[in-house]
């Protein structure tokens, strides 16, 4: 599956509009110089490859986990971590030109592939819906019928699940 149709488009959004100019402007200042005094230099410079790794170019968490030989919510942490610490290091007009809430919210999207597993792990309604909708399945009656899922969880969360994956329900 490409990239672009596996990750929702508002989320790429989000991500290229907050997240890589604040790491653009973070960057040209020089906020990644100044090491936080609780790190070695080769924790923050661990940091520093995650988080510009990671927010910069195409691995989801798995990939860079996988990269790393570590498990994805700790690459997760480290790279929340990273945000923060370069976040407070930024000079007071940069840090008043962006929301430190708004950069952590608008992390990297989730893959397709991760959105599907998650699902699978939480009883896998969205991936059930959706494999009728692809047969052709269209009325949520019928969806409820040939699944057992209740048609109020189909109307609600689930095809709220699936509109962010970008289909229709």
């Amino acid at each position: 599956m490409e990239r672009e149709s596996a990750i929702s488009k508002s989320a790429i959004s989000k991500h290229e509009t907050i997240v890589k100019p604040f790491l653009k402007d973070a960057f040209k200042e020089g906020a990644h110089r100044i090491k936080p005094k609780s790190l070695s230099e080769g924790q923050w410079l661990r940091q520093i490859m995650i988080g510009v790794v990671y927010n910069g170019s195409f691995p989801t968490l798995q990939d860079l986990a996988d990269m790393c030989t570590l498990n994805k919510g700790y690459i997760s942490s480290i790279n929340k971590k990273f945000l923060i610490r370069l976040y407070n290091n930024l000079s007071p007009e940069l840090q008043a030109r962006y929301d430190l809430d708004e950069i952590l919210v608008a992390r990297k999207p989730w893959s397709q592939r991760s959105r599907e597993k998650m699902s699978a792990s939480m009883g896998g309604t969205s991936l059930k819906i959706k494999a009728q909708i692809e047969a052709g399945v269209t009325d949520r009656e019928k969806i409820s019928n040939n699944t057992g899922i209740s048609r109020s969880i189909i109307r609600g969360l689930a095809c709220t699940t699936l509109r962010g994956w970008g289909i229709s329900c």
